[in-house]
């Protein structure tokens, strides 16, 4: 779950999010290009984050699907995308 073989990884600190999705967008920059590792802990590992790597990925497949859908998700996908915002508290528009 390392973020660009750093051995870290990615925690978004500016809103909710899940733990290692990188995939955001950034106002006025868009995609993450370049970034400042900061290291704010000793080392110690996160050992059980299969979890939420694994929600990361499948909430940006569910927005995936939304934009080629024009916004519209199936009732199945749309109850586990909305399942995956209120877990991670993530803030929609």
């Amino acid at each position: 779950y390392s973020y660009d073989g750093t051995g870290y990884c990615f925690v978004e600190s500016t809103s909710p999010t899940i733990i290692t999705d990188s995939e955001g967008d950034y106002v006025g920059t868009g995609k993450l290009g370049s970034y400042t590792m900061i290291v704010i802990a000793d080392g110690k590992p996160l050992l059980n984050i299969s979890e939420e790597y694994y929600d990361a990925k499948e909430f940006n497949r569910l927005n995936e699907v939304g934009q080629a859908s024009g916004g519209i998700l199936n009732d199945y996908d749309y109850y586990k995308w909305w399942e995956l915002v209120n877990k991670y508290g993530i803030n929609i528009l």
